[in-house]
């Protein structure tokens, strides 16, 4: 995990390398209706990496600043994230992100990087 600067706010945001579309939470598009200005809605089903249902119910840009970075980056809307951010592989490719999980460092456009928060439950998978 790592803070981005999003609606004017610190947020906390997951990136994450198995995921190949950047998604946001149902409840995070309803708490921001802002958001609905640009949104497409479109059904679609598939299956999380633990077998259980992932229902999207549209798209929609999120603008966001990575350490004063202007980025952006289509979302499909998802029901039942825990995560109210996810950014993903489409994210990464787009961005020249790697995640250097031995250093806490999360790297960027040509050098630049960034501190990756630490775990707070490092029993469950790492330190980052």
């Amino acid at each position: 995990m790592f803070q981005i600067f999003l609606n004017r706010r610190r947020r906390h945001v997951l990136a994450d390398s198995g995921c190949s579309t950047s998604c946001i939470s149902h409840d995070y598009f309803v708490n921001n209706p802002h958001l609905k200005k640009a949104f497409t809605p479109f059904k679609t089903h598939g299956s999380a990496i633990n077998g259980s249902d992932v229902i999207s119910i549209g798209e929609v840009r999120l603008q966001f600043q990575l350490n004063n970075t202007p980025m952006s980056i289509r979302c499909k809307v998802t029901k039942g994230l825990i995560d109210p951010v996810i950014l993903g592989w489409d994210w990464m490719c787009k961005y020249d992100v790697s995640l250097d999980a031995a250093n806490g460092k999360l790297h960027y456009l040509d050098g630049r990087s960034i501190s990756l928060m630490k775990n707070e439950f490092p029993s469950a998978g790492g330190m980052y």
